[in-house]
Parts: structure tokens; sequence; C-alpha cells
């Protein structure tokens, strides 16, 4: 397993951050976790967490390093990597890049951020803590957004690793489940936050029975009357109910906020029609219900309020519900709430 660290601490708070990466090191020394990293400099996370790695009496750790191939950045690296750390028999490799013609501050800037992208490329977790929000550990998260990577925000920092984390709280807690959820939010858990990422990916078992219900109502806008009704049964019996009521263009894909609040819910609420099969952001809310259903973190109910058939091919075998009236509606939702 390889971790790449991304982030800098912000002026108020680099007391704290160095003491915390150096803390993260010490601790990943001893745990078989390789590590990589490109700045040798003393804003950057990289440098204190190979410090806390140094301070370590045992190392059973091997480190990836990915800088612009120049003398004096080099030099830095001479610095940092002694020969007490050498002697310790760790693996360092180097892996020096070409830059582009460096004339200016841009073009070293796109020389380090080529580094960071091959360092992105062979890891397998990402590290965010801190990191300036107009720099390239922004664009670099996005990045390994786009490709899948795992992403652990260290949000007491500020910077882009609370960005992510408010972001994608929701999302992160469905992943890393009840129990590991609150390591990230911790300044004092360490070795918690070490055990998470050794188990790392690991089967999320929570137990959806055990949690207080919040109900996502997925429906095309064309038929509110039916969302309206089924909130209005929830609502009455003090449930939380989420759903959105925006309007998007029909090119746009669904909205960080409806991502967001199905990522808060744990019932899935369908509203099944002519008008949802047709739709594609209904279709893609839907998907999502079902990669999270896969993963025991969701109840999905199928509530068909026509006669039209189920076309997602994931859903097609599931257990729906057909109702005709309000009447109806409002029997089979007390039903399905009595089983949760």
């Amino acid at each position: 397993m390889k971790i790449f660290f991304i982030g800098s601490s912000a002026e108020d708070s680099s007391e704290n951050f160095n003491s915390y990466c150096k803390a993260l090191g010490y601790h990943i020394a001893q745990s078989n976790i390789d590590i990589i990293v490109c700045s040798p400099f003393k804003d950057a996370a990289d440098y204190y967490v190979i410090d806390g790695i140094k301070s370590s009496k045992i190392i059973n750790v091997n480190i990836e390093l990915h800088y612009p191939k120049d003398e004096n950045i080099e030099n830095e690296w001479d610095k940092i990597i002694t020969k007490e750390l050498i002697e310790k028999e760790i693996r360092i490799n180097r892996f020096r890049h070409f830059p582009i013609e460096l004339e200016s501050k841009r073009d070293w800037k796109y020389s380090w951020f080529f580094c960071q992208l091959q360092a992105l490329k062979k890891s397998d977790i990402v590290f965010i803590i801190g990191g300036d929000v107009n720099g390239s550990s922004n664009l670099l998260l996005r990045i390994a957004e786009t490709q899948s990577k795992d992403i652990f925000p260290i949000h007491q920092f500020g910077g882009c690793g609370y960005l992510f984390f408010e972001r994608n709280k929701y999302e992160l807690r469905d992943k890393l489940g009840y129990k590991y959820f609150p390591v990230l939010e911790s300044h004092d858990k360490m070795e918690s936050l070490i055990s998470l990422i050794l188990e790392f990916p690991f089967q999320n078992n929570c137990n959806l029975s055990f949690q207080d219900p919040v109900f996502f109502i997925s429906y095309p806008r064309a038929r509110p009357a039916e969302a309206d009704f089924i909130e209005m049964i929830l609502r009455r019996r003090n449930y939380t109910v989420l759903r959105d009521e925006d309007v998007f263009d029909t090119d746009e894909d669904i909205p960080n906020s409806i991502k967001e609040n199905i990522y808060r819910s744990n019932v899935f609420i369908s509203i099944w029609c002519k008008e949802y099969a047709c739709s594609p952001w209904c279709f893609d809310e839907l998907t999502l219900a079902l990669e999270r259903k896969n993963k025991n973190n969701l109840n999905i109910w199928l509530i068909c309020v026509d006669e039209t058939r189920i076309i997602h091919p994931e859903a097609r075998t599931m257990l729906h519900h057909l109702v005709h009236s309000r009447q109806e509606i409002e029997g089979k939702i007390l039903n399905l709430l009595e089983k949760l």
C-alpha cells in the first residue's frame, strides 16, 4: 500500500501542523506502509512526515520520491535522507523527472505539478492535510477524485483538506462506517488512524436497523404530488426527509447537493413511474443508490405509482410495491416502516 501526501500549513496553524505530520510519520514508520512524497521543503507535509519516520526506532516503511531533476532540489533531499535513515535499511527510490525549460516561476510550477501527477498515479491512498486552496493541491484532489482514488482528508488544519472533508463528509462516513469516520475528525487518535489505513479497504458491515432512519425521496419533477404525500407521512412521525426541488439543465449531471443528500440518507424511496423512467437524473440517483445498497449501506423502497416496467438492470429483480391511490401509498409506507 502506498500513501501519497498532499498539503501544507497555514501560517496560523504551522506549529500544530508540523507536530501532527511528524506524529503521523512516526506511527507510519512502524506499520509497513510505504509513502510517496514530492517536496523536501519545510512548508510541506512531506518534510515533517519524513521527520517523524526518522524519529522512530523501528522503521518498516519504504519511501518513494518524485521531484524535478535539479541540483538544488537534489541537495535538499540529501539533507533529509541522511546516513542515519539509510542505515536503517529502508528502501528509498528516487524518481527524478526531467523538468521543462526552467525560465520562469510558471515553468517551475508546471514541473512540480508534473512530478505530483506521477506520484498520484502510483499511489493507492491520498492524504490531504491543509493545502493552499489556490495552489496545486486543489487541482490534484480533483484529479484524484476522477481517478477514483481513496482520499483521506484531515480537516483540522483548514485549506483543501477542510474543504474536501466538508464537501464529502457524508460519502466518507458511508465509506468508512460509523466506527471509523470519527477518526478523521479527531485531533489525537493517531493510532486509530493508522489502523484505519491498514484495514482499508474493508467491508463496511454497519447495520442500518440500528440507525435513525433518514429518508431521501427520488422523484421526477413532473410528479411532485406523490413525493409531497410521502414526505408528509414521514414528517408527521418525526423522521428526517431529504429531497431536492432545484431545477437544473438537461445536460447537467445531478448536483453535488443531491449526491450529498443521498449519502446522508439510509433509506432511498424511488417513486417509480413513466416520468421517472424517462428522466436521466432519476436514473443517476437510482444508480448511486444501488451502488450504496450493494455495500449494505442503504435500503431502497421502490414505490410504483403506475404500471411502467422497471428498466434499470440492477433494480429489475428487486422487490417493488405497486400502489394506485393515496390510501395504498400510506398503507405501504407504514408497513415498510414497521420492518426497519
